[in-house]
């Protein structure tokens, strides 16, 4: 995990507020770890999920790592308050099938650890904190581990906090003039990830993009049309995705009455008209852009738009057309297998935070994941030839 210092020395953030937003966040984790019950401590295994106690005691142990232990590249790493710690719980060494089966503390423990490591945080940033980098590092860390909670919940079916919602409103194009878009733009005076960092333009055509995302009414359309048995729609990839899993509609819906409903956590309820579709994979985007006629955005385009007043970004990611691929000039950061493990397997996808978590809600955010992956908030908008 280790790598050369090439991080921020300073903060957008004054100290009283960044440890009033590492306490928020951690109310947030806490809110859904008090709804687990016996078994769900642990859980079934699967690919995209984690079991919660592990989950927890890595978020815990990240924090602890990078805020209280590291001191540089060429210096020792300070002890763990919890044994065997960088074996148990970094997920760089523990292989994910294996996070099922490793011996964990209870979780009276695992609670104790986790508020001793924030409280000597805490005052750390009230004294002299040299580097406030690690401290954002590990507060966005959780949050992505929250949303982590969030896909759980929604997959399994269990209750979480009420999500923020956000009504899309009218549907217009945006004419968007051929230009040079900088992607990676000059180093600033605030967190950036690895990835985020480097030397990079794009020139784009003229083009016109949707001011908001797809809505869930308006994608019913699409699989009510017979989209997902048109093979004319999909990719050559997407159709194989479809093919081999059978998929018939988005996941987490289903028709009663002949109508169809979706479901959110523990209910319900029938598609909006004016709330972004969420719960899909780029493949199932692409083949609803193909039956418009349109196109996913790429990451050049999207930054274009998002800075005329009349876009609209709601509380969930965008997939973009693009692979997640480095900028020119990339150096990993001290977090080395943050973003380069996932370079060029893995599509790009911008917007905000499903839980609108602060540093998470920025333009120049890089999110991503592989492009099969259902289980994201993510949705989509659509750009056509101008």
């Amino acid at each position: 995990m280790k790598g050369n210092v090439r991080v921020l020395q300073h903060s957008e953030f004054s100290p009283d507020m960044l440890s009033q937003l590492l306490q928020q966040q951690r109310l947030f984790t806490l809110d859904y770890l008090q709804r687990l019950v016996d078994n769900d401590w642990i859980g079934p295994q699967h690919p995209e999920l984690n079991p919660p106690l592990w989950e927890w005691l890595h978020l815990v142990w990240f924090q602890e790592y990078w805020c209280l232990r590291y001191r540089g590249e060429q210096q020792p790493l300070f002890a763990s308050m919890m044994p065997d710690a960088d074996a148990r719980f970094d997920s760089s060494l523990l292989a994910h099938d294996n996070r099922w089966w490793v011996t964990l503390p209870d979780i009276e423990t695992s609670f104790d650890y986790g508020q001793r490591v924030l409280t000597q945080v805490l005052e750390k940033i009230a004294g002299n904190l040299h580097a406030p980098y690690f401290v954002e590092l590990s507060l966005y860390h959780e949050a992505m581990h929250e949303e982590n909670f969030m896909r759980r919940a929604q997959l399994l079916s269990q209750s979480f906090r009420t999500p923020p919602q956000h009504s899309l409103g009218q549907s217009l194009l945006i004419d968007l003039p051929a230009q040079i878009v900088t992607l990676a733009p000059p180093a600033e005076k605030m967190f950036a990830f690895d990835n985020e960092k480097g030397h990079e333009q794009q020139s784009i055509a003229a083009v016109n993009i949707m001011n908001r995302l797809v809505t869930e009414f308006e994608f019913a359309e699409f699989v009510d049309a017979g989209g997902y048995q048109q093979e004319a729609h999909w990719s050559q990839r997407g159709w194989q995705w479809r093919t081999q899993q059978q998929a018939e509609q988005p996941l987490y819906w289903q028709r009663e009455n002949g109508r169809w409903q979706l479901r959110e956590f523990t209910f319900w309820r029938p598609p909006h008209v004016d709330q972004a579709m969420r719960y899909l994979n780029v493949y199932e985007a692409e083949a609803y852009g193909n039956w418009r006629g349109g196109r996913l955005p790429n990451s050049a385009e999207w930054l274009a738009a998002s800075r005329d007043a009349r876009f609209v970004i709601a509380p969930c990611w965008e997939w973009l057309q693009n692979r997640f691929e480095p900028y020119q000039g990339f150096s990993p950061d001290p977090y080395r297998d943050y973003s380069q493990t996932s370079f060029h397997s893995h599509q790009e996808l911008r917007g905000h935070s499903p839980l609108l978590h602060t540093g998470l809600c920025r333009t120049g955010f890089r999110n991503y994941f592989a492009p099969a992956r259902r289980d994201t908030c993510s949705g989509f908008r659509l750009v056509f030839s101008g």
